[in-house]
């Protein structure tokens, strides 16, 4: 069984074996063949709709640039939580990188869906990706340090703050080096990438971050236990009536803008 049909019995098994009937996908907006633009979702079926290939191999060349720059800090310092206020120049840098790589995540599924707006993009804009790709219910933890607590980096979003610690800590560092790197932190690093992780998966599904046959395995997260770094805790609750259906009869599927 492939990552995508154990994911989608995972899903379902949580919700308690709902499965989608038609009343249920009668009341969803979505009709067969409907897929908002990089927006992952559980499909009814096997057909999952095609992915962006330039940029998932994208998003998957940073991750494993972040998870090596990372494995090089953990050779120093130890995967525990009473280490997740250590800072330094390094861990400053990571967290820069990490955090850019979830602004260039979430602009590309803005920009995909139709979003456009005047001046700077910023995390209020971001925010609007939280609903309808569940970013608040993922939650992810280091497979090979297990006394380390489950990561859940838009958990903040769930309460309804505007902003995430992490990000925070990001913006200070990155616009005073002097005065804030004390905030560049080992944990706001971890927070960073596991949120970095989740906004791919919730792009591109696990396929494209785990083992698969076309992008092959990739160590931030692995099927295979030797490499893999992080694996999830939690995932998205799909309603039934909200996942993607297959289209009819051979047909491609077409994007549908999610309206923000």
């Amino acid at each position: 069984m492939g990552t995508h049909q154990n994911v989608c019995s995972r899903i379902r098994e949580e919700q308690h074996g709902v499965s989608p009937d038609t009343a249920h996908l009668h009341a969803e907006p979505f009709i067969p063949g409907q897929v908002h633009p990089r927006i992952w979702r559980v499909v009814t079926g096997d057909h999952a709709p095609p992915q962006p290939a330039v940029a998932v191999c994208a998003s998957l060349q940073s991750l494993s640039s972040l998870t090596v720059s990372f494995r090089s800090v953990c050779r120093h310092v130890e995967v525990d939580q009473r280490n997740n206020k250590t800072f330094s120049q390094e861990l400053r840098q990571l967290l820069m990188l990490a955090c850019t790589e979830v602004e260039a995540g979430c602009k590309a599924v803005l920009r995909a869906n139709g979003f456009s707006k005047k001046g700077h993009w910023n995390m209020w804009d971001y925010r609007k990706l939280a609903r309808p790709m569940r970013l608040s219910e993922y939650t992810v933890q280091f497979a090979m340090y297990p006394s380390y607590p489950p990561i859940r980096p838009f958990g903040a979003w769930r309460s309804g703050a505007r902003n995430l610690p992490w990000y925070t800590a990001y913006n200070a560092v990155k616009h005073d080096r002097e005065e804030a790197l004390s905030k560049a932190t080992f944990g706001n690093v971890v927070s960073a990438l596991a949120g970095a992780l989740v906004i791919t998966v919730a792009q591109f599904g696990p396929d494209a971050v785990g083992f698969s046959s076309r992008f092959g395995s990739l160590p931030l997260y692995s099927d295979d236990p030797e490499f893999r770094l992080f694996e999830f805790g939690s995932l998205p609750t799909w309603k039934a009536r909200e996942l993607y259906v297959p289209p009819h009869n051979g047909q491609e599927w077409k994007p549908l803008a999610h309206v923000f």
